[in-house]
């Protein structure tokens, strides 16, 4: 269903880790693009015991794109087994595997006739340093480690990177030991090279002019357009739209519902260009994107 012909990298070192016993605390450190979701969706799936009607694998994602996305990779690999995938917790469904948010996880185990969580095996986090970065991200998985307290289960964590801060930290906070996986960026790629960077210095008032210029002179093709502001995104939005161009705006304050909508439209190429801030910066995965411009300088520096 995923049309895997065969592992990568990281998926060679890491699904045995996860699968095999004794089931250590993995943390995986891996570049995009080298194959982390197939990694703990594969290991944590094959350590299912589907006759067993609860809950085993809880996957945390930090925004609900991502869970969307991580869901279908989920749904695809189970297809046609006796293996349930929810997506996003509910209280009222019970599955073998639920991904979801930490908030969301939380509110769920905390209603009266939730699934037990007694029979967990793995909970997995992707992009694990993005819990980390805040106290309250971070106080999200505290509480869900105190309410997991008795259950032998297994952490892993897979992200691009952790800072030294970080493992030194909080992820001591959530285990003593684990298992580190860390491929380096220079190992994979050479696989990225169909991947062009350019950078063009120009004055502010220059920069719509470009992207204007670019669309005029490339075919039309799946856009991402990176901001910093919302209102910036709104100059854009309608810059492109008075010429004629199929674009829209997704930002945080959006309904869930809008969210969605917006994302699976840009999915199915009912919206050709989606100008947002950096809330699906991380993680996300749109095959059929070709471009994607920075109109904006990143405010934050990551990974050097």
């Amino acid at each position: 269903n995923l049309k895997f012909a065969q592992p990568s990298m990281i998926q060679s070192k890491a699904v045995p880790l996860i699968m095999n016993e004794p089931h250590q605390n993995v943390i995986v450190m891996a570049p995009n693009g080298s194959g982390k979701t197939g990694a703990f969706s594969i290991g944590s799936t094959a350590r299912v015991d589907p006759t067993i009607d609860e809950m085993q694998i809880v996957v945390l994602t930090n925004s609900r794109e991502l869970c969307n996305q991580v869901a279908n990779v989920y749904e695809l690999l189970t297809k046609g087994t006796t293996i349930t995938v929810q997506n996003f917790a509910h209280a009222k469904k019970k599955a073998h595997i639920v991904v979801t948010t930490p908030g969301a996880f939380l509110q769920m185990i905390g209603q009266r006739g939730a699934p037990t969580t007694k029979k967990l095996r793995c909970v997995v986090m992707d992009e694990a340093d993005e819990f980390m970065k805040d106290d309250k991200s971070f106080g999200d998985i505290l509480k869900i480690k105190k309410k997991l307290e008795g259950i032998n289960f297994q952490w892993i964590l897979f992200s691009a990177t952790f800072k030294k801060e970080y493992l030194d930290n909080q992820v001591y906070q959530l285990m003593e030991k684990a298992q580190i996986i860390k491929l380096e960026s220079k190992k994979i790629a050479e696989k990225l090279q169909h991947i062009k960077q350019y950078h063009l210095k120009c004055e502010p008032r220059k920069k719509l002019e470009f992207i204007m210029d670019v669309f005029e002179t490339c075919a039309m093709t799946q856009t991402f357009i990176f901001v910093n502001t919302k209102d910036f995104a709104e100059v854009i939005h309608k810059k492109l739209r008075k010429n004629g161009l199929s674009s829209y705006i997704m930002f945080g304050r959006m309904t869930k519902e809008e969210r969605d909508d917006t994302m699976q439209k840009f999915r199915d190429q009912q919206i050709n260009v989606l100008i947002t801030t950096n809330i699906i910066a991380r993680g996300i995965d749109v095959p059929q994107v070709e471009l994607v411009i920075n109109y904006d300088v990143p405010t934050q520096k990551v990974n050097n």
